[in-house]
Parts: structure tokens; sequence; C-alpha cells
């Protein structure tokens, strides 16, 4: 039984081998990496500037939110009367901030929220 076994160990380690990939799919495989790492700093770059479009409260509030904050949180820190205030108010700075930033920046992008 034992011989059995070390035999089945033997042959386990003998048939994993190292499986060699041709260079055409590897860089395949690269490319779609650097496609995606392209598409990331221009995402990156286009939040920045759009960021940049907000007024300074809205800038607070977006980045409160990246920061997983909820409205009723960020209500209290602004000064809003409630949460649903919070919201309300950000989607209006939002939606000033996307003008501005169409204006100015000639984007063909859709707007935050899918509008």
């Amino acid at each position: 039984m034992r011989s059995v076994a070390r035999e089945s160990v033997r042959r386990r380690r003998r048939n994993q081998r190292i499986a060699y990939v041709d260079n055409a799919d590897l860089d395949r495989l690269a490319g779609a990496v650097s496609l995606d790492l392209d598409r990331q700093l221009d995402d990156a770059k286009r939040i920045e500037v759009f960021r940049a479009c907000m007024d300074e409260h809205g800038r607070t509030m977006y980045d409160l939110r990246v920061l997983d904050y909820d409205w009723r949180s960020i209500a209290k820190l602004m000064g809003y009367a409630d949460a649903h205030s919070a919201e309300v108010q950000f989607r209006k700075k939002i939606d000033k901030a996307w003008d501005r930033f169409r204006a100015n920046h000639k984007s063909r992008l859709k707007p935050p929220g899918g509008e």
C-alpha cells in the first residue's frame, strides 16, 4: 500500500509541469491590462476635473460620500435640516458642476446619474 501511495505522489509531481504560454497570448493579456489602466487613469482625470467644477460645499459633500458617509451624517456636518435636504442640495450642485464641465470641456460623457 505504501509503495502504491509513493508511486502516486511521484507521478503527480512529475505531471505538475510548467505550462508555457505563447508570446502572442502574453501580448494580448498585457494589452488588456494596459487598456484597463489607461481607462482608469482617464476616468480619474475626468473625476478630478469634474470635482474642480464643483463649489466648495459640493466638493466637501462629494468627498464625504466617497468616504461612505450617509446623508444623515452629511446633513448634520453641513448644517442641513435633514438627510433629504442634503441629498437634494447635493444633486443641484452636481447638476451645476455638470453644466460647467460640459461647457468648459465639451465632453461627450453622460451626466452623473445616467440622465
